[in-house]
């Protein structure tokens, strides 16, 4: 089996007001980032299975301390599975969801260097379809989800407005979700609770730019 992917940050900012080069009580933060990857396995006499995938989102905040940064967030992410062999031949996951989060910021001595960390707490509706036969009809859930996520990362200040930043997405998730899928026997609902450590190499790893507005 021979499997490639393909993870990329299209494009990520942020927006920092602020009268000082540290981020000081009642700073400004609006960001956004744009993301997406691939990924193709490969096995030998079976189909390919390909995986693409795209987020969005925003983030407003407030400094209610010096590097503490919290504030709200609206995301959007969508996945899509194709496998022509396989039973769905393919299926599409939406999710939308809004919520809090709050960034720690520490500076690594005088290098320029800071580790940061974010904790979100968010809720939001998830959309999903099952592709099978042209002669069978598709199959739909719909439900709710709440989840709590946490992201560490590391920025570099170039220079007293700008800052290069990277970190990992979705390294610790827990989430809860209710559903309720349409069957042509009737409709299933259920609930689930889910943890995830993800230490894989399969990690999003985004790459961002902060700006600096003194």
């Amino acid at each position: 089996m021979k499997r490639n992917l393909l993870i990329l940050s299209i494009a990520s900012f942020t927006i920092i007001s602020s009268t000082h080069a540290q981020i000081n009580k009642g700073a400004t933060l609006i960001g956004g980032n744009v993301g997406g990857g691939t990924s193709n396995t490969e096995t030998p006499g079976i189909a390919d299975m390909k995986q693409r995938s795209l987020s969005a989102g925003l983030r407003f905040g407030k400094a209610v301390k010096e590097n503490l940064i919290v504030g709200g967030m609206a995301y959007y992410t969508g996945n899509k599975w194709e496998n022509i062999l396989t039973s769905p031949s393919s299926a599409k996951q939406r999710n939308y969801s809004v919520g809090v989060f709050a960034r720690k910021y520490r500076p690594i001595g005088n290098s320029g260097f800071y580790i940061f960390g974010t904790a979100s707490l968010s809720g939001g509706l998830l959309r999903n379809t099952d592709v099978y036969s042209p002669s069978s009809p598709d199959i739909k859930t719909k439900g709710t989800i709440v989840n709590l996520g946490v992201e560490p990362g590391i920025s570099y200040a170039v220079n007293k407005w700008l800052q290069v930043e990277t970190g990992l997405s979705e390294l610790l998730t827990l989430s809860y979700q209710h559903s309720t899928t349409n069957l042509a026997s009737g409709t299933r609902k259920a609930n689930s609770f889910n943890g995830n450590i993800n230490i894989s190499g399969e990690v999003p790893l985004y790459l961002g730019l902060t700006i600096l507005l003194n």
